[in-house]
């Protein structure tokens, strides 16, 4: 009964919460230009008739394909993790871009690793589609019932003549497959190798690394760091392998060797609280990000098109130029307007990407003018602030739209003004200001952003018995408020200062798991049923979200133990969670 899930954009968040504490945006002064720029908006933006992604009448998509060109590479940004119209509205258009435009390969900020194997199993047909594409890409995503439509239509084009392939470009280790089946992958691929290139010793290092680094922080030693060293040079001068693993599968794993190798050395800015080290870790993944996505254009898929999945943050080019607007205390801009750089340091994939494929890519990002915003596990959504007069979003509202598609790479007559530094809020719903047409190629604007919802999965479990008196009695132990007092995965265990994070709730049947996070608080609400007549007694929990979960439990004082299964695995026997095992210890003392 905790949450396993790894913060998808640490560095994004890091961003994100200092921006939100110093932010809350208002009126000032319309600019004298506003009339003008209203009507060219009028005239040159064109009206997207509906988010919904049911909704397969493209007609109103066409300017996009136009505005694309012969771009290989699409890139699709979002606020924040938790913008359900968003994300609504990105799925439309991937249906689109896949059924009209040729693209047909979906890479996601998820894990290298994670999504290839995700989408070999999504091709086994034996797994279900939720629970293929949940052990790949990231939680925030796969837990949104506003992402639901994207999974199911993942699911039936695997099955047509022309998939929607499912990839990742992230060096995190981001879903179930990396804890459940890198290590045994790993493996495998090492015995095909020479052996003289590669020693069984450091085969054995890198192997125990990628464990570590299924759930981070990880403690990487300098052994293990030669050890991936050595590996990267053996597999860059190897091209094939007689009688061995094809081309393409060992591209792959060259590829992903050196991603591992980047998350390794990232893992020590992972323990600290310093702001250096967060833009330091933040710039490392984004530097490897982009090798990854470049690799993925000029060599996995060199003759087919990508359409990219990620925060906008992490997709925007210049990241220097883009300032944060100052606020004053009432939440009004401060007059005259003031702003500061606060990209100075920070490395994007984006930017880093365009450097490599240039006009290849074509980059949209997203913004809202009303409305609200929340992760699927928010107990409360928040509210997005008013807008700003003469920015984006108060220009695309007085010119009437709903949702509309402006391109900033063809302006046109008139459009001069779009280079201009104006204010808008694509990332983290906070009010910036930048020349955007030197940081996106396109935005899109939906007037009214809601938050992304938990998926509702049927109940799989088999609840208490009330008229046991055994079950009831034992139930009544579990009741009241608990701390974590330790919790190991993979044998690894949570860093102290996490533990205080955690706090759960038991009333009757019911769970509630509160996470303090910098951002915010998550809440995870399920049930769980007992059987206390078993040795060591059994104990069965649900999310709200499905996915049972098979335990055991013991009592010691005020302290509860429970060792869970990953959803979908058998009973733990023991309470242990060792490397390369699908179980979590938890240990609860009563408040």
């Amino acid at each position: 009964m905790v949450c396993r899930t790894v913060p998808c954009c640490l560095h994004a968040v890091t961003v994100w919460a200092a921006l939100a504490a110093a932010t809350c945006i208002a009126e000032e002064t319309a600019s004298k230009d506003d009339g003008a720029r209203v009507a060219w908006l009028k005239n040159h933006a064109r009206a997207i008739r509906t988010v919904e992604p049911a909704d397969t009448d493209f007609a109103d998509l066409e300017p996009i394909q136009t505005a694309i060109g012969d771009a290989r590479v699409v890139m699709l940004g979002e606020q924040t993790h938790g913008d359900g119209t968003t994300f609504h509205a990105k799925t439309r258009l991937i249906r689109f871009l896949h059924e009209k435009c040729g693209f047909d390969v979906l890479a996601f900020e998820s894990g290298l690793y994670d999504c290839h194997k995700a989408w070999e199993l999504l091709n086994d047909r034996k797994t279900p589609v939720d629970k293929a594409v949940a052990s790949g890409v990231f939680a925030i995503w796969t837990q949104s019932q506003q992402v639901r439509p994207l999974i199911d239509y993942l699911g039936r084009e695997a099955k047509g003549k022309q998939p929607l392939e499912l990839v990742g470009f992230d060096c995190q280790f981001t879903a179930e497959a990396s804890s459940k089946y890198l290590a045994d992958d790993l493996a495998a691929f090492f015995k095909q190798l020479p052996e003289p290139l590669f020693g069984k010793e450091e085969q054995d290092e890198v192997i125990a690394a990628c464990r570590a680094m299924a759930k981070p922080p990880a403690k990487i030693s300098a052994t293990q760091k030669d050890a991936f060293a050595a590996c990267q040079k053996v597999l860059a001068a190897l091209e094939t392998i007689d009688g061995g693993i094809p081309a393409r599968e060992l591209a792959f794993w060259k590829q992903f060797i050196d991603s591992a190798a980047a998350y390794a050395e990232a893992q020590r800015f992972l323990e600290s609280k310093s702001p250096d080290d967060m833009t330091a870790y933040g710039n490392l993944r984004d530097t490897q990000m982009a090798r990854n996505l470049v690799w993925l254009s000029r060599s996995a898929y060199p003759n087919r098109k990508i359409i990219v999945w990620a925060a906008s943050m992490h997709l925007m080019r210049n990241p220097a130029t883009v300032k944060m607007l100052a606020i004053g205390e009432d939440g009004r801009p401060i007059s005259p307007r003031e702003s500061r750089t606060i990209y100075d340091k920070t490395v994007t994939l984006g930017h880093a990407a365009w450097q490599e494929l240039g006009d290849d890519i074509y980059s949209i990002t997203f913004t809202a003018a009303e409305g609200e915003f929340k992760l699927p596990w928010w107990t409360d959504a928040r509210k997005l602030g008013p807008v700003v007069p003469g920015s984006i979003e108060d220009l695309m509202l007085k010119a009437g739209f709903q949702n509309a598609f402006v391109d900033l790479k063809r302006r046109g007559d008139g459009g001069q003004w779009l280079a201009e530094a104006l204010a808008a809020r694509p990332m983290g719903h906070v009010y910036t200001e930048a020349d955007w047409t030197r940081v996106f190629d396109g935005f899109i604007f939906t007037r009214t952003m809601t938050g992304s919802d938990l998926v509702k999965r049927p109940s799989e479990l088999v609840r208490n018995r009330a008229d046991d008196p055994a079950i009831q009695k034992e139930l009544a132990r579990f009741q009241g408020e608990w701390v974590m007092e330790a919790n190991e995965a993979n044998g690894q265990s949570l860093l102290a200062e996490r533990l205080t994070m955690y706090q759960r709730t038991v009333k009757d049947d019911g769970y509630t798991i509160r996470i303090n996070q910098p951002t915010g608080v998550s809440t995870i609400v399920g049930r769980f049923a007992i059987n206390p007549s078993s040795d060591p007694g059994a104990i069965d929990a649900e999310p709200e979200s499905g996915g049972l979960m098979r335990g055991i439990y013991k009592f010691d004082g005020d302290r509860l133990t429970v060792c869970f299964a990953l959803a979908g695995e058998p009973r733990p026997k023991e309470f242990a969670a060792k490397a390369g095992t699908p179980t979590t210890v938890t240990v609860w003392r009563r408040k």
